[in-house]
């Protein structure tokens, strides 16, 4: 089946963006038995580069169940209980597969909301590693009662649905649980690191290799059912009347039409958002901004592109960075732009920073997005979005950055300010930019105090200074002189601070400072 691109769409900035990026990706990936679900597919976790010797993170661990089935290609599997349990690192394949082809095999998509009682693929995410597993699968050891225990929590959200909905047989559910429990010391001495995230995965052997969701009849024919239930509305149609409404972006009309939070959860009504605010309980929220179906397929496949290319999630301690890429004369003239802008929009960020330097060398045929979100647990919050940045700007941002670091001395040693020869550039494959925004944000949230909420604040506050500079406007230089000695003088009452952070921490904000005086200067130099 190939999809028919809406005749005409015209939606500017970070949207018009992610959806040329859908469309790009569908394009090139052709068709196929999995053509109709490959654009809803998201990562069940986040793929991990590990940095330093004593990386804060590492790489996802996948614990694999492997089920005992009658006939795993049946449409309703019976399960008898547990044939193995193993794990691999997540996303590990023989090298002959493709990044979209391991996305598939999860078979995973977010549910629709934090209280479903039901998931797409037969996958549970456990988190990070603990010390006592048995204790958090078993809970207080009458699981089946203890709503904390994560035994129940992965019956009653993940198992039993395929059950209810015929894609287990009767019992099956309760025989796969009593495996469980008598497997659980070998389950938790799977899942004992703590620098790991986990999911739990089951699927099937087939001669000693592990079979994933996406090559079982039954979960695909699960994961299509579901699908169709929240894309197709049919869910909704049987509990309310059916209104065609006009999809904001082909304009299209629809029965089907859904919000954009089915795409960005930060996409929201109720919440600091990119779209219009309404209250969330009123109904006429989805009038606002509804996306037909076909309009959705490309939204999402967008948004798996810029988890997969253009997500920075290390420049900022738990805050993730879109930096999304949109050619002015749209991406039908791809071909006539330089080749390293377009092996920029193949490739993406290589798991470098939002503001490497192969992302500020394009020229400005192509203009940057950054979205600024957080992510806890299901939710999504919006920190901060600037639309249409062309290189030229950041790499003058980049230019007074390097000034600011030679003249103040940034680089020299911990009880000089002298600058070092050659230190105007750092020898990281971070750009100069890069380094502003991190020196930045980390020395000034680094003077908050020990409320979170004061953190949050500060958080906003600091980005929003980013967000101005991003956005070619002036930052508030005394507002920042004020807030800096408004801390220090808390900071400085303390003998283990001053020991400890002052000597760095004053050449930092001493280059900040002397860097936000240099953009003013050369804004104001362009209007004299």
């Amino acid at each position: 089946m190939e999809i028919e691109f809406p005749r005409e769409v015209v939606c500017l900035g970070f949207i018009g963006a992610v959806y040329e990026l859908g469309k790009m990706e569908i394009g090139q990936s052709g068709g196929g038995e999995f053509e109709d679900i490959d654009s809803y597919l998201q990562m069940p976790m986040e793929l991990i580069e590990p940095s330093g010797e004593n990386p804060r993170v590492l790489p996802g661990k996948e614990i694999r169940v492997w089920l005992d089935v009658s006939d795993p290609w049946a449409e309703t599997l019976d399960v008898r209980g547990i044939a193995d349990i193993d794990s691999v690192e997540f996303f590990a394949g023989d090298g002959e597969e493709e990044d979209r082809e391991k996305k598939r095999r999860y078979l995973y998509r977010d549910p629709p909301g934090s209280n479903t009682r039901w998931r797409y693929s037969p996958l549970y995410k456990l988190g990070r590693g603990v010390s006592d597993g048995v204790k958090e699968l078993l809970g207080s050891g009458e699981w089946e009662e203890d709503r904390n225990s994560r035994f129940c929590k992965l019956r009653d959200t993940t198992l039993q649905a395929f059950e209810d909905e015929k894609f287990f047989t009767p019992g099956s559910v309760e025989r796969l649980m009593a495996a469980l429990v008598e497997r659980a010391e070998e389950l938790s001495q799977c899942w004992d690191e703590r620098k790991r995230s986990y999911i739990l995965l089951f699927g099937l052997g087939d001669g000693g290799r592990f079979l994933y969701p996406a090559e079982l009849p039954a979960f695909l024919s699960h994961f299509r059912f579901r699908l169709k239930g929240v894309v197709g509305g049919g869910a909704k149609k049987a509990k309310k009347k059916v209104v065609s409404r006009t999809c904001a972006l082909c304009q299209a009309s629809s029965t089907d039409a859904l919000n954009l939070d089915q795409v960005f959860k930060f996409a929201t009504f109720d919440k600091k958002s990119f779209l219009p605010g309404l209250d969330s309980a009123d109904d006429s929220k989805s009038k606002v901004f509804p996306v037909c179906a076909d309009c959705l397929r490309v939204f999402s496949e967008g948004r798996s592109v810029l988890d997969r290319k253009f997500l920075d999630g290390e420049s900022i301690y738990q805050v993730r960075i879109y930096v999304v890429p949109e050619l002015l004369q749209g991406n039908a003239s791809l071909a006539l732009v330089q080749s390293k802008t377009r092996d920029f929009l193949k490739v993406g960020l290589q798991n470098e920073s939002c503001l490497a330097e192969h992302v500020l060398e394009q020229d400005d045929s192509l203009v940057y997005h950054f979205v600024f979100w957080e992510k806890n647990q299901a939710q999504e919050r919006l920190l901060l979005m600037v639309e249409d940045v062309p290189p030229s700007r950041l790499n003058r941002l980049g230019q007074c950055w390097e000034a600011s670091a030679l003249a103040t001395g940034l680089f020299g040693g911990p009880d000089r300010f002298a600058p070092e020869e050659g230190s105007t550039r750092t020898e990281r494959r971070y750009s100069a930019l890069d380094q502003a925004v991190r020196t930045l944000v980390r020395t000034l949230t680094s003077l908050a105090g020990k409320n979170d909420n004061d953190v949050n604040v500060l958080k906003d506050w600091v980005l929003g200074i980013v967000g101005r500079l991003l956005n070619g406007q002036l930052a508030d230089i005394r507002s920042v002189k004020g807030f800096v000695v408004t801390r220090l003088q808390g900071l400085c009452s303390n003998p283990e601070w001053v020991s400890r952070n002052a000597s760095h921490t004053m050449r930092r904000l001493n280059a900040i400072i002397d860097f936000l005086c240099r953009v003013e200067a050369s804004r104001k130099s362009d209007f004299s």
